[in-house]
């Protein structure tokens, strides 16, 4: 709705042009974050590169919780059929201890799904946000950010090298 009182109803729209934007070639943006913690002997400066989530990503990452349950259901089915060793390597593997928070368990499904470098398997989430607690929500936040802003147009190599007069 616009205000009548301010000059915002003066201004003119501008029109998004889908079809001409669809026609463009586009690429998820990228994010390294800096990972000191995680240096080991002869590393300078490790980082984290990450990568925006797709929207259906984002409902996987989203549908975790629920995920989750009904993994540790069938958790639960093998333990009442005597496979407590089993069981117990698996919880630890995949972070069922029965008191991950959603939010956790969510962030450890964008962790995973949207790590370029290094590739991230469930038990690396598991293990990232069990010792480097305030890495992992600054790698998770950073996936979030890129979320928020989009894909970017693809850019050519005579982008990279166009100087201005």
């Amino acid at each position: 709705m616009h205000d009548l009182r301010g000059d915002d109803w003066l201004r003119p729209r501008i029109m998004i042009n889908l079809s001409a934007l669809r026609g463009r070639e586009w690429a998820q943006r990228t994010r390294s974050i800096p990972a000191p913690t995680l240096a080991m002997d002869g590393d300078e400066s490790p980082t984290w590169t990450v990568r925006a989530p797709t929207a259906n990503e984002l409902a996987i990452a989203n549908e975790s919780r629920e995920r989750r349950a009904q993994m540790d259901g069938l958790v639960e089915a093998l333990a009442k059929g005597g496979k407590s060793k089993i069981v117990s390597e698996f919880r630890e593997k995949f972070g069922l201890s029965g008191d991950l928070r959603p939010d956790i368990a969510r962030r450890m499904d964008l962790l995973v799904l949207c790590s370029v470098d290094p590739v991230c398997e469930e038990q690396d989430a598991v293990w990232l946000a069990e010792h480097h607690p305030v890495l992992f929500y600054s790698v998770t936040n950073a996936i979030m950010e890129l979320a928020g802003d989009g894909s970017e147009v693809k850019k050519t190599p005579s982008d990279s090298t166009q100087t201005n007069p």
